[in-house]
């Protein structure tokens, strides 16, 4: 994020692998003069209790967590129950945008 801020052409927006790297690119931006979201928007993905309570609050892409261990533990005890493994699956669960504080909406 430091070389980026001083970069010819810095970003106007980042999307970062987690909340956590995402609340870190927010420091260091303001660290840097940046303002988020006036010079640069920030979005984070986990959706972690930080990310609501941070300054500015973190625009984040929630993982249905409850739904993905529900589907596990049925998996687990369905191969536990018929003592054979269970030939690969796959499910898709959609994650949910959780728009926040710190993007802005371009008209």
């Amino acid at each position: 994020m430091n070389e980026l801020a001083h970069h010819p052409e810095p970003p106007t927006a980042l999307i970062c692998a987690t909340d956590y790297i995402a609340l870190k690119v927010i420091h260091c931006a303001w660290q840097n003069g940046l303002r988020v979201p006036a010079d640069l928007s920030v979005i984070g993905f986990d959706d972690i209790t930080e990310a609501s309570e941070a300054h500015p609050p973190l625009t984040t892409i929630r993982q249905p967590m409850e739904k993905m261990a529900e589907k596990a533990v049925n998996l687990l005890l369905q191969q536990i129950q018929d003592q054979q493994e269970i030939d690969q699956v796959q499910y898709k669960m959609a994650p949910v945008l959780v728009e926040r504080e710190t993007t802005k909406r371009m008209n």
